[in-house]
Parts: structure tokens; C-alpha cells; sequence
């Protein structure tokens, strides 16, 4: 049996044949997977408890194995489980998890390029109503590491911050040209991308980004562990 997975640089999923244009402009990708990813991509953003976070992400390793030993495209594969790892993440379960703190995916998730052995990581935005102080992500870090997965906090720390305040740090480092340090919102797309395209010339990632080619062989690897 096989699902369709559509994917695109703005990440818009839909399954088994349920497809919709994406309002905003992107390069959509229409991939058909074998059923039990369709599903099991179709439970991730659905988590409702730890629980279910655990179970999404724990299987997810089985799946993208027995994928790969069925010959699946692996650049397909990374896809899928950055979407996969994107949408568990921003579900109820992970927001429950961690006080309610929105993640901002980076690094290889946030490229859409991750591997099983990729390190995940995110910025804590703080939601208004809250105080970052209330955000706690430590949970939700250790239950990645307890099922097999890496969790690394960015350069930037594990803090949460509000919105405006992640903004006025991407001007600061913008102003005193911590490329590392933008590469990071770079990396995380979304609002984060817009601030640091508004402010610092995108010329200076090109570098960056050849060093974050699609990592097939790199998969290839992981498998054979």
C-alpha cells in the first residue's frame, strides 16, 4: 500500500490524496510513500501527551530503516522524517511537555536535511501570556535522547524568549556580523528567515549552505550502523 506525502520549502503536508494548493509561494513536491509513513506523518502534529510524542518518534526510526531495506528514495526519507520530527514537535504532547513553549526547528530539521543521527534543535519562543521563565524544555529534551534521538541546544542557548525579543538579537548579531549566530535563525526559516534576509546580505550564507548538501551517503551510513 502506498500514501501520497506532499512536501515543500514552507513544509505543507497532506496524505493519501488530499491535497491542496499552498497559499504562500513554494516548490511543492508530491512523493508517494508506502502507507505506514503516510500514517504514521499523520499522527505526528495529532500527539496529545508524552506519551504520544515518544511513540511517534521511537517508531519513526523503525520505519525510515525497514524504508530504506525496501529500497525508498533516501533523500525522500529525510524529508520525511525532518517533516515528521518538525510536526511531533510542534503538537500538544510537546507543547504540554515543555510549559507551552511554540519551537522554532533549526539546524539540519529546520533545512528539511535531517538524519535519524542529526542533531534536533530549536529556539524556545515564549508565547505571550507566559514568562520565559515558566518554559522549560529540559523534559522534552531528555525524552529525544531516551528514544534514540540527539537533542542539542544552538549556539544561542535553551532560553526562551519572546518574539520581538529573538527579532532585536537577529538585528544585534546582524549588526555585529555573527554569521554563526544568524545561520542559526537562517536555518529556522519562517519569521526568523524574513528578519535575517531583511537585515544582513544573504550573499554571506552561500558559503553555509554548501555545507548542508542533501546527506544521502550520510544516511546510507546511519542505516548500516
Amino acid at each position: 500500500m502506498v500514501g501520497r506525502f506532499v512536501f515543500s520549502k514552507t513544509y505543507t503536508l497532506h496524505a493519501r490524496g488530499r491535497y491542496k494548493r499552498c497559499a504562500r509561494r513554494c516548490v511543492t513536491f508530491i512523493v508517494v510513500l508506502h502507507a505506514s509513513l503516510v500514517e504514521l506523518a499523520e499522527q505526528a502534529p495529532r500527539c496529545h501527551s508524552a506519551a504520544a510524542v515518544r511513540g511517534v518518534l521511537a517508531e519513526s526510526q523503525d520505519l525510515i530503516r525497514n524504508a530504506l531495506d525496501h529500497d525508498e528514495n533516501p533523500q525522500d526519507m529525510v524529508s520525511w522524517f525532518s517533516r515528521l520530527v518538525t510536526d511531533t514537535l510542534h503538537s500538544a504532547g510537546a507543547r504540554e511537555l515543555t510549559g507551552g513553549a511554540t519551537l522554532v526547528l533549526t539546524g539540519p530539521v529546520g533545512r528539511g536535511d535531517a538524519l535519524p543521527s542529526s542533531p534536533i534543535q530549536w529556539l524556545v519562543e515564549c508565547p505571550c501570556g507566559l514568562a520565559p521563565d515558566d518554559i522549560d524544555t529540559e523534559p522534552l529534551a531528555q525524552l529525544i535522547t531516551q528514544v534514540g534521538l540527539v537533542s542539542q541546544p544552538t549556539v544561542l542557548g535553551v532560553h526562551a524568549r519572546y518574539r520581538q525579543d529573538w527579532l532585536a538579537l537577529i538585528r544585534q548579531h546582524a549588526g555585529r556580523h555573527n554569521y554563526g549566530e544568524l545561520a542559526v535563525f537562517a536555518d529556522a526559516g519562517t519569521w526568523c528567515l524574513a528578519e535575517v534576509l531583511r537585515v544582513a546580505d544573504p550573499i554571506l550564507f552561500l558559503r553555509e549552505a554548501l555545507c548542508h548538501r542533501p546527506p544521502s551517503l550520510k544516511l546510507f551510513r546511519w542505516f548500516a550502523r
